[in-house]
């Protein structure tokens, strides 16, 4: 009987410390609020809306990093093709000299 009670301490102990970890934002709880949850309030936590909310998340970040990607490829698409004209206005009276 002891040896099951430390597994369940041991397993409520690795679930919280997962749920902080991985805690999205915005949730309906913030970390302490989680560190404070018992072990049957850790039971009955809503992991499927956890996941739904965290996933979400992730989707939202993986998005904006993607507009991101794309507002920089175009600036620098801009600067190299501004860098391009300034060295051919460079090279066209030296050569023209030369």
């Amino acid at each position: 009987m002891r040896l099951c009670c430390i597994a369940v301490a041991v397993l409520t102990l690795c679930h919280r410390t997962c749920l902080r970890y991985f805690l999205p934002p915005q949730w309906i709880m913030d970390k302490d609020a989680v560190s404070a949850l018992s072990t049957p309030e850790l039971a009955q936590f809503p992991l499927d809306d956890f996941f739904d909310h965290y996933e979400k998340g992730l989707r939202k970040v993986a998005y904006l990093l993607t507009v991101y990607v794309c507002v920089c490829s175009t600036y620098i698409l801009i600067n190299n093709t501004t860098v391009a004209k300034l060295m051919i206005m460079i090279d066209i009276p030296r050569r023209v000299k030369g």
